[in-house]
């Protein structure tokens, strides 16, 4: 974010990363407000006098990688009706995340369903729903390494980011 101060001169206030979207801002010379996106929603910052500021105390940016964690120990179990239970958290907090599997190409499902993890290191158990001739696919094969995705979608403009995980689904 470049203002230009009362004097004339130009000033960089902060640097946002891909995974966070400028939402606007409102400067009068001295005071200085603005907006971002980022996966847990729109955050809005304020300071008094822009003086104070540089880029790195202008706020806290989050890292490109998506912070969604899985607790993953062992292999999965589908049940009879094809729904693995996956324990993921989120110390950032999301609004909108989809699970899916990326891999391999039997078992890649789409995001079906989404939901929000609350900024907490605790694990949240969420069901991922496959197919019928996917389950029979890990019934014939008995175990199967899969890689997990979590997309976490943000607002406005910006492009969902995702975290991944290898495991293994086993009947």
């Amino acid at each position: 974010m470049l203002v230009t101060l009362a004097d004339g001169s130009s000033r960089t206030l902060a640097v946002l990363d891909d995974s966070h979207q400028f939402a606007g801002a409102d400067f009068d010379g001295r005071r200085l407000a603005w907006g971002e996106f980022g996966c847990a929603g729109e955050v809005m910052r304020y300071t008094a006098d822009v003086s104070t500021l540089s880029p790195a105390s202008a706020g806290q940016v989050p890292p490109r990688r998506c912070p969604v964690r899985f607790h993953l120990s062992g292999a999965l179990h589908p049940n009879a009706r094809g729904i693995v239970r996956v324990a993921v958290s989120c110390p950032a907090g999301c609004l909108d995340v989809s699970l899916e599997i990326a891999a391999p190409a039997q078992l890649a499902t789409e995001a079906s369903s989404y939901f929000s993890l609350p900024a907490s290191p605790a694990t949240v158990i969420r069901p991922l729903r496959i197919a019928p001739r996917q389950l029979a696919y890990v019934r014939r094969r008995r175990r199967v390494r899969i890689l997990l995705r979590a997309f976490a979608l943000g607002y406005g403009p910006t492009q969902a980011t995702q975290s991944s995980a290898r495991a293994v689904l086993s009947r």
